[in-house]
């Protein structure tokens, strides 16, 4: 079966296209995933002004499908696991500037309620901005979970984001970004179109 491997770039990486992944907007409770709007701001100005386009993910698989090479001045931004202050701080920003973006959630605490995480209700007007893929149901650590504890945490997130927005995710992060040969023959057998882990690299196709 066929599987894409993206691996998420910073602001400064070099080579084909740049994808930028965030957590947290305007929460100094957190600074190590935390991104204050004024420097999120002189991000978007600097891409601005130098030339950049701004695209989605799926722009990429597009080009990697194809086998095209990515444009360097490609950028595209991923936001990982659902953290409220996105909706509350975050995303009046992206709509400023008329950028796209991914959100990928961890299910379970969007399920159960979690005060910092978005509600389904926020997760439905987000859509209207920008896509809502999937990154897990519970944030587990992949590599220390058997193969049924995997694809039981698969399934149910999967279950819950079609039962909630009536769409099945076609993009998949790995929590934390951790994964072997094991754990990436389970993610794959569930037809996802690309994959992504969260270290700086080079776009990749893997077929397998």
């Amino acid at each position: 079966m066929r599987f894409i491997l993206l691996i998420l770039f910073s602001i400064y990486s070099f080579g084909d296209g740049h994808i930028f992944v965030y957590h947290r907007f305007n929460d100094n409770r957190y600074p190590t995933t935390n991104i204050s709007l004024k420097t999120l701001r002189a991000e978007f100005n600097y891409l601005k002004s130098h030339g950049y386009k701004v695209v989605t993910v799926d722009d990429f698989v597009k080009k990697i499908e194809a086998h095209e090479q990515v444009p360097d001045n490609w950028v595209a931004f991923t936001i990982d696991d659902g953290f409220k202050s996105f909706y509350t701080n975050g995303l009046k920003v992206f709509k400023e500037y008329g950028y796209p973006f991914t959100l990928f959630i961890a299910v379970k605490y969007t399920e159960r309620g979690y005060r910092d995480y978005v509600s389904w209700k926020q997760l439905k007007e987000i859509s209207k901005y920008g896509k809502v893929e999937f990154h897990s149901y519970g944030h587990g650590h992949y590599g220390r979970m058997s193969s049924r504890a995997i694809r039981e945490d698969i399934e149910r997130g999967l279950s819950l984001m079609e039962e909630h927005l009536n769409y099945k995710p076609n993009l998949f992060v790995y929590p934390y970004g951790e994964y072997d040969e094991r754990v990436s023959k389970i993610v794959d057998s569930y037809g996802f179109k690309a994959i992504f882990n969260q270290n700086m690299g080079a776009i990749n196709r893997v077929n397998g």
